[in-house]
């Protein structure tokens, strides 16, 4: 992030996810890394929600289509994705749109997760969502998207 946003906007895509106090002071480098420490000292913030909203315009921008003439299909994740990904995947973390972060799940929550995407179903998609970023913080509320999923 420090190499991407200048201070103004690390100062304003800090304070949209909640972390707190004023903006430190020092390098970009410097002024992330000690906001990142003040929000995992604080016992009254989620830090894995502020983690989910720092990164949310990161996971969700759309890789670049490549030329209609490659024989190469086009990326599924822009390098930056990738790199939030494989970070987080270490801790068995995953990113879910929206700006969350939740444990990462077995194969056959992803098998369904897929299928629900190849229908395009929205209720489902949403239900599916509200589960994933329910499942730390709010288990009840996940199983209750869980059920709403399968009654649809």
């Amino acid at each position: 992030m420090s190499q991407r946003e200048t201070h103004a906007s690390l100062d304003n895509l800090f304070m949209y996810a909640g972390a707190p106090g004023d903006p430190p002071e020092g390098s970009k480098p410097v002024k992330t890394q000690e906001w990142l420490r003040r929000v995992n000292k604080d016992d009254a913030i989620q830090p894995l929600q502020v983690l989910g909203r720092l990164i949310e315009t990161y996971m969700e921008e759309l890789p670049q289509e490549g030329s209609p003439f490659d024989d190469i299909p086009p990326p599924t994740q822009t390098p930056e994705q990738q790199k939030f990904a494989k970070a987080l995947a270490r801790y068995d973390l995953q990113y879910v749109r929206g700006g969350s972060i939740a444990g990462a799940l077995g194969s056959p929550s992803r098998t369904l997760e897929e299928f629900i995407r190849e229908m395009d179903v929205t209720a489902l998609e949403h239900e599916f969502s509200r589960a994933l970023s329910n499942v730390d913080a709010n288990p009840r509320e996940a199983v209750s998207a869980a059920s709403n999923i399968l009654e649809t």
